[in-house]
């Protein structure tokens, strides 16, 4: 695959609906009965996409605190990463570009 395909460049278009996609997630993740949500912002071919979980029994404040954290944790692992696997102590994260499937406090990650 084109490494021009995988990676986003700073300041795009892409970049500004990943941010989105980071502010509005966690909360629905919280939000959500089921403590789980997907969710795409954007048009392709700028749509990133999202799906995050939080594990039984962990609080709605603590299932948010932790997309959020995971979000963070990708862009610091896989910096321009189109596509990023987090799993957290308390939740997962999945992000990969529109159309592409989605595929502890200790963090496993898988870039690529």
């Amino acid at each position: 695959m084109d490494s021009e395909l995988r990676v986003y460049k700073a300041n795009s278009t892409y970049e500004a609906n990943l941010r989105r996609l980071a502010a509005v997630l966690p909360a629905e993740t919280a939000a959500s009965q089921s403590l789980q949500a997907t969710r795409g912002v954007g048009y392709w071919p700028n749509r990133p996409r999202a799906s995050s979980q939080c594990y039984w029994g962990v609080s709605s404040s603590s299932c948010a605190a932790c997309v959020a954290d995971a979000f963070r944790e990708a862009e610091r692992a896989c910096p321009g990463g189109k596509k990023a696997a987090v799993f957290a102590r308390n939740c997962t994260l999945s992000l990969a570009d529109f159309p592409r499937a989605l595929g502890f406090h200790y963090y496993y990650l898988v870039c690529d």
